[in-house]
């Protein structure tokens, strides 16, 4: 009977999974199953974190812009992917980006390419917007004077064209607003997390001990 639960690899894992639908049809479904209600309340709380309005005015779907010499107000749409409501929702755009608390559960075995462990669970941000605001601010910082890869960038008049700039600070103030109102990163999905890592940890390994006990009594 296996008991070193940590030292178990994905192979592990899904030989696991093979033995437990040959023993009972469904049975690996059960074991998911088991996993997912452990990770559901953290994506619960994760939605909680995730303000429904924007952080900032420019990744709203309605912008406002002020001229500071002459005061006067215009207003433009972003259907770009950073839209914090989506795309494709507002009569135009045609994206498919979904709205900020569109969260999703996997329960694929899978290694990390950068380390040496292995998912059992992943709660993913689905929003490209709410996935930039979590973690902005987390590395060292732009190199101001450095011109960025070439990037689709959506015109006023809807053509879509390929462009780069030059890294001159853009992106502080945003980081700077995050900090403020939301803390550091990451700001919602590991914020989560991180006070029940602990109880999180010991109760998977429960399940995972349980059903290799199944598998190879």
């Amino acid at each position: 009977m296996i008991k070193a639960v940590w030292q178990l690899s994905s192979a592990d894992i899904k030989a696991m999974l093979k033995k437990l639908d040959s023993i009972e049809p469904g049975l690996a479904k059960k074991f998911r199953d088991e996993v997912r209600a452990i990770a559901e309340p953290i994506e619960a709380e994760i939605k909680r974190l995730i303000p429904n309005e924007p952080p900032i005015s420019g990744m709203g779907y309605v912008i406002k812009r002020e001229n500071p010499i002459s005061g006067s107000i215009s207003y433009s749409t972003n259907e770009g992917r950073l839209n914090w409501h989506g795309t494709g929702k507002h009569g135009g755009g045609g994206g498919k980006n979904k709205g900020p608390k569109a969260t999703r559960i996997t329960t694929g075995i899978k290694e990390s390419r950068y380390n040496l462990t292995t998912s059992i669970a992943k709660i993913i941000l689905e929003s490209p917007a709410v996935s930039l605001a979590d973690m902005a601010g987390r590395g060292p910082g732009p190199r101001n004077g450095r011109r960025t890869n070439a990037y689709p960038y959506r015109k006023r008049n809807g053509e879509i064209i390929m462009r780069r700039h030059t890294v001159n600070g853009q992106g502080t103030n945003f980081i700077k607003v995050l900090r403020e109102r939301y803390g550091q990163a990451s700001r919602f999905g590991w914020r989560a997390l991180e006070s029940k890592i602990d109880e999180t940890t010991r109760e998977i390994d429960k399940i995972i001990q349980r059903y290799l006990d199944k598998a190879w009594k």
